[in-house]
């Protein structure tokens, strides 16, 4: 078998690729597989192979081609369906976070992350837009962030947190205001 795909040479490092029968699965009806490649158009199966990254499914696909002299010759392409689920995976995760972003739109929605350890929060857009900055217009540190927090709201606000950070409960759901 002969490539110049650079992955393909790299899968040649852990598998004997010049035969082609070892690569073949034994359980994917792949048996007898000149005959069948002689008589239908393709031979189409499932594998798993070692892989740089460790063991990853692969789908093969091998037909009859002409070679040179006009003999038959094999033809094996390989796809690598860990690596196209991964693919798959983080368009999905980019198409859920398009969707909820536009639902945090619609909803005027703002949301935040706050970072324990840093004393730090990562507001998002919308939580600046409403509280009237623009975006990053100063660095939100836990001081800052307390600076804007309506005084009435401070003293349950502060239980709450010491709840949460003494893990004496999982969620925590607090209503406060802000300083625009």
């Amino acid at each position: 078998l002969i490539s110049g795909n650079p992955a393909f040479r790299a899968l040649g490092m852990h598998h004997p690729l010049q035969d082609l029968a070892r690569l073949l699965p034994e359980d994917g009806g792949c048996h007898g597989w000149q005959a069948t490649i002689a008589t239908q158009s393709e031979l189409v199966f499932d594998t798993v192979l070692k892989t740089e990254r460790g063991p990853a499914q692969f789908r093969g696909r091998l037909r009859q081609v002409p070679g040179q002299s006009g003999q038959p010759r094999a033809l094996l392409t390989l796809a690598n369906l860990t690596e196209q689920r991964v693919r798959d995976t983080e368009r999905a995760l980019s198409e859920t976070r398009a969707r909820t972003e536009h639902f945090l739109d619609r909803a005027a929605v703002a949301t935040y992350v706050t970072d324990v350890e840093r004393r730090r929060i990562r507001p998002d857009r919308r939580w600046w837009s409403m509280l009237g900055y623009d975006e990053d217009e100063f660095p939100v540190t836990y001081e800052h962030w307390k600076s804007l927090l309506h005084p009435d709201d401070v003293a349950g606000l502060r239980a709450g947190i010491m709840t949460i950070r003494a893990q004496q409960a999982e969620q925590w759901n607090h209503a406060y205001r802000l300083r625009c």
